[in-house]
């Protein structure tokens, strides 16, 4: 992962993510295990964002 990218998904995690300092270590690494959550985690909320108002107003959302 590029430096850019690193600190652009750590931003976004200190933002959005709870357990964002499990991800991102301190020495500057990423644990690999907490990413997949991660990732997981911010691909179902960047699904839910783009998601249409349509489908979310026959799902009652």
């Amino acid at each position: 992962m590029s430096l850019s990218t690193f600190n652009r998904r750590r931003s976004w995690a200190q933002e959005n993510y709870p357990d964002w300092q499990k991800v991102f270590l301190a020495s500057g690494r990423v644990d690999l295990k907490e990413y997949q959550k991660f990732e997981t985690f911010r691909s179902e909320r960047y699904y839910e964002d783009h998601e249409s108002p349509y489908v979310k107003a026959l799902r009652g959302d």
